[in-house]
């Protein structure tokens, strides 16, 4: 009896969106690479500005800009985490068994 290749696909999704959770986050939270590689402030990626932030505002301004950024950089990662949770706690127990 031959199966269908997309018979396994359903069985799949929740161990894939736990997977693609952990990548996306990973690769949206890169800061050490960009930090030594970027020179320019135009090709610098959204976590590593309110490090850069730190030498724009001089002062006791820059603790609630760097802190402001922060969060700024951190918002698409809970809202993406937010959007794909259905889909976590299966995939991420789906090797417990």
């Amino acid at each position: 009896m031959a199966r269908s290749p997309d018979s396994g696909v359903p069985l799949l999704r929740p161990a894939l969106a736990a997977m693609s959770i952990f990548i996306v986050l990973a690769e949206w939270n890169d800061f050490l690479w960009p930090l030594i590689i970027v020179q320019s402030d135009e090709m610098a990626n959204i976590p590593v500005a309110p490090a850069r932030l730190n030498s724009y505002f001089p002062g006791a301004q820059k603790q609630g800009a760097i802190l402001a950024g922060g969060v700024l950089a951190f918002l698409p990662s809970i809202g993406f985490f937010l959007v794909f949770q259905r889909y976590f706690t299966p995939g991420a127990s789906c090797s417990a068994d």
